[in-house]
């Protein structure tokens, strides 16, 4: 392990039946570590206050999300609550890069839920968790296809949409919704690099978004209020472009 902690871990959600608490309990010990590394972060419905409304705290929380996991057993199936969160999360998987893993807790008909859906379930070849003569057996499956998930998830970066809308935003009050891109103009920037050994500096003047990317290191200093932010913010948009 390193000192240094991963700056984006990616965002687990769980959804299960309340009957099935103690399997999503399990799930969490078996993904310390990637917790504990700063890979992953996870969130179940635990965390909801009293008086606070269920459905919309799941759906934000399901918005976030870059992995889901659904618990599926007899009762999970049952549940009208589980299914419409089943649901959602295939209208959310075809906008958006979000995995949405079944994790087979028994022997249920979850084959037929998945239909025409082509993923892949956990543990390994749909076998449930009940299945196994050692429990740990099963999580340390699900676990190895986590990881391997949150591996693929930093290797294909996609910020997420409401984060590209924050960046876009400008200060001007409109009716219409303006884009940073849209008013932005390239500052006249100068770059100052190392010339000899001996520490003179060389000038080079830096007329485009190009010019200073292929740069491997920049530190941006200029007077309090002369663009520097709005210029990050351009660049990271040129970027994800």
């Amino acid at each position: 392990m390193t000192n240094q902690r991963p700056v984006f871990p990616a965002r687990l959600f769980y959804s299960y039946c309340h009957k099935d608490a103690q399997h999503r309990a399990s799930m969490e010990k078996s993904l310390a570590l990637l917790k504990q590394e700063g890979l992953l972060e996870d969130w179940s419905d635990q965390p909801i206050l009293p008086g606070e409304s269920i459905s919309k705290r799941v759906r934000e929380e399901m918005d976030k999300a870059d992995i889901m996991v659904f618990l599926l057993s007899q009762d999970f199936i049952a549940s009208e609550e589980c299914m419409k969160e089943w649901d959602y999360g295939k209208q959310l998987a075809k906008d958006k890069l979000v995995f949405r893993i079944p994790i087979i807790l028994e022997n249920c008909p979850w084959k037929d839920l998945l239909d025409s859906d082509d993923i892949k379930a956990l543990p390994k070849d749909g076998k449930p968790v009940a299945g196994f003569t050692r429990a740990a057996v099963a999580w340390q499956e699900v676990y190895e296809g986590i990881k391997a998930v949150i591996d693929q998830l930093r290797k294909s970066f996609t910020p997420k949409p409401y984060f590209i809308k924050e960046i876009e935003k400008t200060d001007f009050l409109s009716q219409q919704y303006i884009k940073l891109q849209d008013i932005f103009i390239f500052p006249r920037l100068s770059c100052y690099t190392p010339q000899t050994k001996d520490g003179k500096m060389q000038e080079e003047a830096i007329s485009d978004q190009k010019q200073l990317l292929d740069k491997n290191y920049i530190l941006v200093h200029g007077e309090e209020m002369s663009g520097k932010t709005a210029l990050g913010r351009y660049l990271f948009l040129s970027l994800v472009q």
